[in-house]
């Protein structure tokens, strides 16, 4: 399949403790916390909460937050909105309770991909109404308390002792404007908002403000208190190490356009041993030091996806998010002996090219075998990415092609992960020759309801970078073509419409198949098919690109095997 990227095991965990630091907010937080707002009603009597981390990490002057459940033995009462802290000089100081929940992402909608969006991100909800979902709630105690203040807190009879840690000054400079795009973290998720402070960092500006209300907003500002605490703490021993991890945590890419992209790190368990590290004042601060530079050392540097395979030679984008240029050896794990290498400038997102092993003994030097490896080495340091054959063969009764995925996030470009478009939004497309035509049938579901004026398929046919002809099928049946020509399209349509989807079947002039053959390979045709809705791509037939990716994956497919068959074959077909 196209698009998957393999990920071998590497040596690059951080080593010391791992998790603890936001046990309350990023892991031990229950995707049950989410429910319907509002509360059973029930006697107004407040419910006890449980001090889940009674050493919680926390910034001396910064916002706190204390993880907590609702008691067991009290799941039907009320929980309170708010709690009194006691402090060790008598005084107490009112905490904000936030109930908090993680969930998969699976895009709410299919107008929605964002290259930086949270594969498990953080909300802040209301306390579920269905008693099956309260046993699970995960919530936090937000407070913010004096500076200087270091000792310990109590909730009636629970003690809680935070570690302290020595806050970073605060950010100064200019505002940094909140900005959208593939380069910028959202502002929507306090799970995430600690980027936009040490991005400011980075820049001497102040950081925007995050969305959400009062709780949304201390929750983020808690976590980006401990991030900029802990490289703080990193950098009065060695300000380049701390530099080069703020770097890593906040890096963007260049696109050949000025684009900005963010290339940074998005692991959830490689980011929270990273911070526990950082915070670990039990490890002295010189050994934290080596395991970080250790860390660096070990893990690979380059960003990588597969952006297009058909044919011979296959292209792969390589971001480096690094400050220092980086050689890459590339070579494939099949019958090929001889690497090649490229140099990617830092800062910068580069397209390689390399081609594919030859094959002996097969029709044209061409193999359709299964999925095909290639190796990365950079800094004696491997990566595997895994692509398709070198080309597909159409044999009655037709091709279908692979399942359309959904664009491609950061987080799963680094894990090497594809996401499936939303099943309501489902597309499946055909290639088969009846009576004596090439055409694609295609069917796609439009979300359990009809077709939406700006539901359409696009049929890419052509090199990757110099199509012959882009066509786009309305769910009317309408085409529309670029580049025009006239009366040169070559392609009509038809199209069914039915209560929760529509179909269609593009018929494709001969001369324009011809056309579309791969140079020097008769009887091939390069394709590529995307779904899209408005301006928004949904799905890419058996390939997933970056969300900010205008190209479609194209493939190569052998024609020549469908052999002279009646039309009487294909009578059964729609």
């Amino acid at each position: 399949m196209f698009g998957r990227v393999q990920r071998f095991p590497r040596a690059s965990r951080v080593p010391g403790p791992l998790g603890g630091v936001l046990a309350g907010l990023l892991l031990s937080v229950s995707a049950g916390a989410a429910g319907t707002a509002g509360i059973c009603a029930q006697p107004r009597v407040a419910a006890r909460l449980d001090v889940l981390d009674q050493t919680p990490h926390a910034v001396q002057g910064r916002p706190i937050a204390i993880p907590i459940r609702l008691n067991p033995e009290q799941l039907q009462q009320i929980p309170p909105d708010t709690v009194e802290l006691r402090l060790d000089d008598g005084t107490s100081t009112t905490a904000l309770v936030a109930w908090l929940a993680t969930k998969e992402s699976t895009r709410p909608s299919p107008l929605v991909a964002s290259w930086t969006a949270a594969t498990a991100p953080l909300k802040v909800v209301p306390f579920p109404d269905a008693p099956a979902l309260r046993s699970t709630a995960r919530g936090v105690l937000l407070a913010t308390l004096a500076e200087g203040y270091s000792g310990a807190l109590r909730l009636g009879d629970q003690l809680i002792t935070p570690r302290w840690v020595m806050p970073a000054n605060p950010s100064s400079g200019s505002l940094l404007p909140a900005r959208t795009g593939p380069g910028w973290p959202p502002l929507d998720e306090p799970g995430g908002w600690w980027r936009w402070a040490l991005l400011a960092d980075s820049l001497g500006q102040i950081p925007p403000e995050p969305s959400g209300g009062p709780r949304s907003k201390l929750v983020a500002r808690s976590i980006a208190a401990l991030w900029r605490a802990g490289l703080d703490r990193v950098a009065r021993e060695s300000p380049g190490a701390a530099d080069e991890l703020r770097d890593l945590l906040v890096s963007q890419c260049r696109t050949a356009r000025g684009i900005p992209v963010a290339c940074w790190i998005t692991n959830t368990d490689e980011l929270n041993s990273i911070l526990s590290l950082l915070l670990d004042s039990n490890r002295p601060v010189g050994l934290t030091v080596r395991s970080l530079l250790f860390y660096l050392d070990a893990r690979f540097p380059l960003l990588a996806w597969p952006v297009s395979s058909p044919g011979a030679r296959i292209r792969i984008a390589l971001a480096n998010p690094t400050d220092a240029e980086q050689v890459v050896r590339i070579q494939w794990v099949e019958d090929d002996p001889v690497p090649v290498a490229a140099v990617v400038p830092p800062g910068r997102i580069q397209q390689i090219e390399v081609d594919r092993p030859v094959h002996a003994g097969t029709h044209s030097g061409r193999l359709a075998s299964a999925e095909t490896v290639l190796v990365l080495t950079c800094g004696g340091i491997q990566d595997r990415m895994q692509l398709p054959s070198e080309f597909l063969v159409v044999r009655p009764p037709g091709l279908q092609f692979g399942p359309f995925l959904a664009p491609m996030t950061l987080a799963q470009a680094w894990d090497g992960a594809v996401l499936e478009t939303d099943p309501r939004w489902a597309t499946s497309a055909v290639l088969r020759k009846r009576r004596g035509q090439w055409e694609l049938f295609v069917e796609c579901l439009s979300g359990g309801r009809p077709a939406l004026p700006q539901d359409g398929l696009e049929v890419h046919l052509g090199l990757p970078n110099a199509p012959i002809r882009l066509i786009r099928i309305a769910p009317d049946g309408s085409l529309s073509f670029a580049p025009g020509g006239g009366g040169l399209r070559g392609a009509e349509a038809s199209t069914t419409l039915f209560p929760d989807r529509w179909r269609a079947i593009l018929r494709l002039d001969s001369s324009l198949i011809e056309s579309a053959a791969a140079p020097g390979m008769p009887q091939t045709l390069l394709i590529g098919i995307r779904r899209v809705l408005g301006d928004d791509v949904i799905g890419v037939a058996d390939g997933s690109v970056p969300v900010w990716n205008p190209l479609t994956p194209v493939f190569l497919v052998e024609l020549s095997d469908w052999g002279d068959i009646s039309s009487t074959s294909n009578r059964s077909a729609p």
